[in-house]
């Protein structure tokens, strides 16, 4: 009876011991995480995206944005604030630090197809992007008539310039040779190429890999001299554009390779590309790459950050701090997200990460800025 006494007593000193122990641990992450709550809020700026955004609030980044010659915005894809975001930031980029270039995670084709509306506000090129039984729908019209806009009030070397750097996909690879060869039609080498290439636009559908029809069209434009005809140059950028649907190593390498042609260490360029293409510190990525050679410190990375509901094509999707997955294990992505609802009463704010730290280390690894985004709705 006096040894089990002993025992329940050592059990409840225990049970007492381990109940002061986890309350400490709950005191401390509570200390560090309110540390860094006070520390954090001169490092957020609230954004509206609910409605039109104050093109002033980027003036936050504009010490940042003076010191980079490349800035990116990582983003989910098809998420339906990203392209409220990015012509914001682009434009305010255009009209306070006359930056035209941006680069997109789309091939050539891709990037003359837009080039031309923005030049001709003709709504044809916009649907040549998509097959045939589709067209692109009035929410993607109205993105794009946005920057069309804004270009009307530029002089020529002010107006913005999209510039394709991966990949061609279909359909646009297809419909925007048919577009460029159509002044030459009355050469029978064009007509029978042109002709081969509408009766594939006619069945074809969303194509992402496309290796073998250009392997094809080359060694067709290699049978005359093609370098004559009227847009030869467009041409020869689209169908000799080696980067194709592969692994993401070799897809980003290309990308670089293509930025390399169109690099002017006079001009500054923005993009907004997947968010692992941006990623800072893996030198797989686009942004790894650059920032490992000539670039270093002068890419200014933006990761887009959604927490709740967001739109998807109109569909309602639920993700919970989405960009973190992959990047992060599960203990880090939940530490990121409590620290991130507990910094700032704003749905949706910009935070700077600062390089030391404490409790963004690894995040700010990857990039300097978080745009994030709490219950991101339909736009």
């Amino acid at each position: 009876m006096i040894a089990n006494k002993h025992i329940n007593v050592f059990k409840k000193r225990c049970m007492l011991t381990r109940s002061k122990i986890y309350s400490i641990k709950i005191l401390f992450s509570l200390l560090i995480i309110s540390t860094g709550v006070l520390n954090a809020q001169s490092n957020i700026k609230c954004i509206n995206i609910e409605e039109k955004i104050d093109p002033s609030v980027w003036n936050y980044l504009s010490e940042d944005i003076i010191n980079s010659k490349i800035i990116l915005i990582g983003e989910t894809h098809n998420v339906s604030p990203n392209n409220v975001i990015r012509n914001s930031l682009f434009m305010y980029l255009n009209k306070y630090h006359g930056i035209n270039n941006m680069l997109l995670e789309v091939g050539q084709s891709h990037a003359y197809l837009y080039n031309k509306y923005l030049e001709t506000g003709d709504e044809k090129f916009l649907h040549a992007n998509m097959p045939k039984s589709k067209k692109f729908g009035d929410r993607s019209i109205a993105v794009w008539k946005e920057l069309y806009d804004h270009n009307l009030g530029l002089s020529e070397h002010e107006r913005i310039k999209m510039i394709g750097l991966d990949f061609e996909r279909e359909p646009p690879l297809s419909s925007s040779l048919l577009l460029l060869l159509e002044k030459d039609t009355l050469n029978i080498n064009v007509k029978s190429i042109y002709e081969k290439i509408a009766l594939r636009c006619d069945t074809i559908g969303f194509v992402m890999d496309n290796k073998t029809y250009v392997e094809w069209l080359r060694v067709e434009f290699e049978k005359f001299d093609f370098k004559k005809l009227s847009n030869s140059a467009t041409i020869i950028d689209i169908v000799y554009n080696n980067s194709f649907h592969s692994n993401f190593y070799e897809r980003d390498n290309y990308m670089v390779e293509n930025f390399k042609k169109y690099y002017s260490k006079n001009k500054s360029y923005f993009g907004q590309f997947g968010t692992m293409h941006t990623q800072l510190d893996n030198n797989e990525t686009f942004a790894g790459m650059l920032n490992s050679t000539d670039y270093n410190d002068k890419i200014l990375s933006i990761n887009l950050h959604y927490e709740n509901y967001h739109y998807v094509y109109g569909e309602k999707v639920k993700y919970s701090f989405v960009n973190d997955i992959g990047f992060f294990k599960r203990n880090t992505i939940r530490r990121n997200k409590r620290f991130f609802d507990s910094v700032s009463d704003c749905n949706n704010f910009i935070y700077k990460i600062e390089p030391k730290s404490e409790n963004l280390s690894k995040l700010r690894d990857k990039c300097q800025y978080i745009i994030y985004m709490n219950d991101a709705g339909e736009r």
